[in-house]
């Protein structure tokens, strides 16, 4: 038996070794640092305004951050969760992020816009 340290964005039971050690992915939702264990692994849920996929290493991982202009609930687990910051929905000006993807058809600009729900239950636009 080793005496390992879990690297981050793992999950490890008692008795990992080194063979083991990433056999356990972090649950999405939740942020998993470098030695977190099978009876702490849902300590840190994911924090407002993030989404936490699984294997993530934080609780508020900078490179799943909601896109600007929206946000989420705590334990979030993907981007799809992340909805557009307002008071009222109605009034909400339309927030869309552009993709540099070309579909194939002849678009002057070879963007297509993408976007965010207001809520949960909306489709995305």
């Amino acid at each position: 038996q080793f005496d390992i340290k879990c690297p981050a964005g793992y999950v490890c039971q008692f008795g990992t070794t080194p063979t083991t050690q990433f056999d356990y992915l972090c649950e999405p939702g939740f942020g998993c640092p470098a030695g977190t264990s099978w009876n702490t692994r849902t300590q840190l849920r994911c924090a407002a305004g993030y989404y936490c996929p699984e294997g993530s290493t934080s609780a508020n991982p900078l490179v799943t951050k909601c896109p600007i202009g929206t946000t989420s609930a705590e334990g979030a687990k993907s981007v799809e969760e992340c909805v557009r910051e307002c008071d009222v929905v109605d009034s909400c000006p339309s927030i869309c992020r552009i993709s540099p993807y070309f579909n194939g058809t002849f678009d002057p600009c070879l963007l297509k816009m993408k976007c965010w729900k207001t809520s949960p239950e909306d489709e995305a636009k």
